[in-house]
């Protein structure tokens, strides 16, 4: 089972143009199919985070396609393929992992395999892991150009941008990987999504303390409900009509029952994508 969220807000319109950091421009021209919908999908793929963003051209021409995360395994593969369909050319215009932890980045190897890429992105936060060379090494063999961002770098395509609020170098050098995922704030027009990785109450509380606009519609949840996330006050400032978890079967406790009243309090729909299957959120022009 897989469940469609409509969302009534202005959506988005995107191609692709980069700002990285005060004064690095960087162009890549993204071809996508045919697709009119600017969608966010937050995959199935079990225990893990897997979230495919779909924007349309407006040209007629195949969406754009932006995948953060990518999960544990080749389980994605089949999430892909049932989300876009059709669609599906093969290519992905960027990838973006949050943190390398295996439940993240683990499908990218697969993917790499599978699909021609245009970017990878990511905090630079290095794994001594097998599977993290392995990814390392797909990457290399297949030529991928690698793109490092950090707090304060943005990507923009005409009315749509990705803020970077989090990791900068101090968690990086004093946090350990969860708490130091990268969080990015998409915005467009009055729509407005949260992508949080792994964080807990530390990263939470930083970025809480730097004052920034938090505010969403909708909330990528945090280390898969973990009960060291998704803090009240932090619920409470991004204010989520929508709160996904990506989450699997587990021996965590993952979605902590007091996450999941936390969010219900704050007045958000709670969607899981162990029951409610790939949940797709269709952001309305």
């Amino acid at each position: 089972m897989n469940t469609s969220v409509m969302i009534s807000k202005k959506t988005i319109q995107f191609a692709v143009v980069m700002l990285v950091g005060f004064n690095l421009w960087v162009w890549y021209v993204l071809l996508g199919a045919q697709n009119t919908e600017n969608a966010v999908y937050f995959l199935n793929v079990g225990q893990g985070d897997s979230q495919l963003i779909t924007l349309s051209s407006g040209r007629g021409a195949l969406p754009i396609k932006i995948l953060i995360d990518g999960g544990r395994d080749k389980k994605v593969l089949d999430a892909l393929d049932s989300a876009l369909g059709v669609a599906n050319s093969k290519y992905i215009d960027i990838v973006m992992v949050s943190n390398p932890d295996l439940d993240h980045f683990g499908g990218f190897i697969d993917i790499a395999r599978r699909y021609d890429i245009g970017l990878f992105i990511s905090t630079g936060y290095q794994s001594q892991t097998e599977a993290f060379r392995a990814l390392q090494e797909e990457i290399s063999m297949r030529n991928i150009p690698i793109l490092t961002l950090r707090e304060g770098d943005r990507m923009r395509y005409r009315n749509t941008n990705f803020f970077v609020l989090s990791p900068n170098r101090t968690i990086m050098e004093h946090e350990g990987l969860n708490e130091a995922s990268m969080v990015v704030m998409m915005e467009s027009g009055k729509s407005r999504a949260l992508f949080t990785g792994d964080t807990g109450f530390v990263a939470e509380n930083i970025l809480l303390a730097k004052k920034y606009d938090l505010k969403a519609d909708i909330l990528k949840v945090g280390h898969h409900g973990s009960k060291y996330s998704s803090g009240e006050n932090f619920i409470a400032t991004v204010q989520p009509i929508v709160s996904v978890v990506g989450v699997g079967q587990n021996r965590y406790g993952h979605p902590a029952p007091s996450v999941l009243e936390t969010l219900q309090r704050a007045g958000s729909r709670v969607y899981r994508t162990d029951r409610d299957g790939t949940v797709k959120i269709i952001l309305d022009k």
